[in-house]
């Protein structure tokens, strides 16, 4: 279901999504929540808090894509998606 909030529309819902860590020397699981073109929110365990540069997959969405975080409110992230050049 695609929500359209300011000028992106957002697709609601749950998304198992991977996040690739250190150059792929670690891996964790994560829950996207919220999805536009340009961003997301990721929900990471309590514990965790991400930082700089990875990889999110999303693998239901074919979603493959090198992510930055823009802000953390408690175990949730916003990210934008990097573009390759």
């Amino acid at each position: 279901m695609l929500e359209k909030r300011g000028c992106e529309p957002r697709r609601g819902g749950e998304f198992k999504g991977y996040l690739t860590l250190d150059g792929g020397a670690e891996r964790k699981e994560c829950l996207v929540a919220e999805l536009t073109e340009l961003n997301a929110v990721l929900q990471v365990e309590p514990d965790f808090c991400l930082s700089g540069a990875f990889q999110l997959a999303v693998p239901e969405l074919d979603i493959h894509s090198l992510c930055r975080v823009t802000w953390i409110k408690g175990h949730q992230h916003g990210v934008e998606f990097i573009p390759l050049d």
